[in-house]
C-alpha cells in the first residue's frame, strides 16, 4: 500500500516547509543580530573595566572580579569621606566652641579693664586732690626754720 499524495497535499507540505524554513532563517537572523549586540556590549563593558582598572590587558574572565573590586573600592572611598566629614563637623564644632568660649573671656577682660581704668582714674583724682590741698598748706615753722638755715 504505496500512499500517493496529491498535489494539493504536496503543495501544503511545501508551503509549510517553506514558512517553517522562513520561521528558522527570522529566528536566526534575529538570534545573530542579539547575538551580536550582546557581543558589542560585552566588548564596552570589558573596555570600560579596563579603563576603570587602569589594566589595558585584563582578560575578559577577570572581569566580574574586578568589578566587585570596584564596588568595594568605592564602598571604601565613600566610608572614608563620611568619615572624613564627620572629623570635618566635629572639629567645626570644637572651632565654634572655642571661639565663644574666646568671645565670653574677651568680654569678662574688657570688664575688668574698664573697672582697673575706673579705679587708676579714682586713683589719680585722689591724688590731684591731695597735691590741691598741698599747694594750699603753709609750710610748718620747723620746715621754715630748717630752710631757712
Amino acid at each position: 500500500m504505496t500512499t500517493r499524495l496529491t498535489s494539493k497535499a504536496l503543495v501544503a507540505i511545501g508551503a509549510v516547509a517553506s514558512a517553517a524554513i522562513l520561521g528558522l532563517l527570522a529566528a536566526l537572523v534575529i538570534t545573530q543580530r542579539t547575538l551580536g549586540e550582546a557581543r558589542t556590549w560585552e566588548r564596552s563593558v570589558i573596555t570600560a573595566t579596563r579603563d576603570a582598572v587602569g589594566n589595558p590587558r585584563l582578560k575578559r574572565d577577570d572581569v566580574p572580579e574586578q568589578i566587585a573590586a570596584l564596588g568595594r573600592s568605592f564602598a571604601a572611598v565613600r566610608n572614608g569621606l563620611n568619615n572624613c566629614n564627620a572629623s570635618a563637623r566635629a572639629a567645626a564644632e570644637q572651632d565654634r566652641q572655642r571661639q565663644a568660649e574666646a568671645e565670653r573671656r574677651f568680654r569678662e577682660a574688657e570688664a575688668r579693664a574698664r573697672s582697673a581704668s575706673s579705679a587708676a582714674e579714682a586713683f589719680d583724682r585722689s591724688a590731684e586732690r591731695q597735691r590741691v590741698q598741698e599747694q594750699q598748706c603753709d609750710p610748718s615753722p620747723v620746715v621754715l626754720e630748717r630752710w631757712s638755715q
